[in-house]
């Protein structure tokens, strides 16, 4: 068979294509089924208890399937059309066809990804969960054969991997068996979050309260010439919460989550620094970008108190580097710790978050 790495979009897609063009599909996901994958996320959330295999980043769905659904391509691939009437057709909302912001929202996408993965089995695709792919076996520098767990071996010449950003120990692995690969670069920085009153006031003015309008978004950017750095938001969810989505021990991760109706009481967004390759590179290390990261996230991890809890300040304090120890409402689970949020960035990205969100103060005050 052909056999699909990852159950995130990617993936999903990957063996859905196939499978509709005949051909014998095995998709692999390290986590479990999204029904079972949410009383994980849950007792996260909840109590800070973490499965490693089956959490926010790992399982079926993929990251997106606690996020807000956002249907964005930014490329004018002939193929996205496509993607979206499948989704309608697996449950999507028909709306996703013509607006401009398509989103499904977590709620609505966990059963889309339900019908999505019994659609698969329709068409013959062996869908195998809480598979982690430990090893690959290479002859004659191309695929042989695929190891699972340790210890099931899948005979195939033809492997697609749709495993994400976050599959660290995967990239190793590949890496250790000669794959090549090289560090690219990324983005780092803050979930920053509002109430969703106050952005609805910024972007609708007296008619924030207009009953037919929905949530209000933003989206902005910063050139810091100075620093040689870019600033933006990202990934910005109305009427949604901050979420930990952490899939390793000792390690902080934060997204933002919206359902589909938007109607939670805070807005938030990433507002991130592009970080480049010569920012943590070392020669001859292709993976050198994923130890930075984890020196960061680990950081945060401390700062927050050892037990899931996210660092917080309040966003004023961060530009001004100043702290009083106090942290407002927020809907981050399982909670916050007031920290020093400069603590838990590298410099060069706390300098250009803090100069960036000074000019988006300007354009959106507040």
């Amino acid at each position: 068979p052909v056999v699909v790495i990852g159950s995130g979009p990617a993936g999903l897609f990957a063996a859905y294509t196939l499978a509709v063009s005949g051909l014998s599909v095995l998709l692999l996901e390290r986590g479990r089924p999204v029904e079972k994958r949410v009383a994980d996320v849950r007792a996260f959330w909840k109590e800070g208890v973490l499965d490693p295999q089956s959490n926010v980043l790992f399982g079926e769905g993929g990251a997106g399937t606690f996020s807000d659904g956002k249907l964005t391509s930014r490329t004018k691939n002939p193929y996205a059309g496509w993607v979206k009437k499948v989704l309608v057709e697996m449950g999507s909302p028909e709306a996703i066809l013509t607006d401009a912001k398509a989103h499904i929202g977590t709620d609505k996408l966990r059963e889309v990804i339900i019908h999505l993965r019994n659609k698969l089995r329709e068409l013959g695709c062996v869908v195998q969960f809480e598979a982690l792919v430990t090893d690959i076996i290479i002859r004659h520098n191309e695929i042989a054969a695929i190891i699972v767990n340790g210890r099931q071996e899948i005979k195939t010449d033809k492997a697609i991997l749709a495993i994400g950003q976050s599959a660290d120990d995967t990239y190793r692995m590949l890496h250790e068996r000669g794959v090549k690969m090289e560090a690219k670069p990324f983005a780092m920085g803050l979930r920053v979050e509002h109430p969703q009153s106050l952005i609805n006031s910024m972007q609708y003015g007296r008619w924030s309260k207009h009953p037919h309008l929905p949530p209000a978004e933003y989206f902005v950017t910063a050139a810091i010439s100075k620093l040689n750095r870019s600033v933006y938001t990202f990934c910005m969810c109305p009427g949604g919460q901050v979420i930990g989505c952490s899939a390793f021990p000792g390690f902080i991760i934060t997204n933002g989550m919206s359902n589909s109706e938007r109607n939670g009481e805070f807005a938030n967004s990433a507002v991130v620094a592009n970080v480049r390759v010569e920012d943590f590179a070392l020669e001859n290390e292709p993976l050198s970008g994923l130890a930075f990261r984890s020196l960061w996230e680990s950081r945060a991890f401390e700062a927050g108190g050892g037990n899931y809890c996210a660092p917080a300040q309040q966003l004023s304090e961060f530009v001004e580097n100043k702290s009083s120890g106090v942290v407002g409402r927020t809907s981050f689970l399982p909670g916050v710790k007031a920290a020093k949020l400069a603590d838990v960035l590298p410099e060069f990205v706390a300098d250009a978050l803090r100069v960036g969100i000074k000019q988006f103060d300007k354009k959106m005050p507040g």
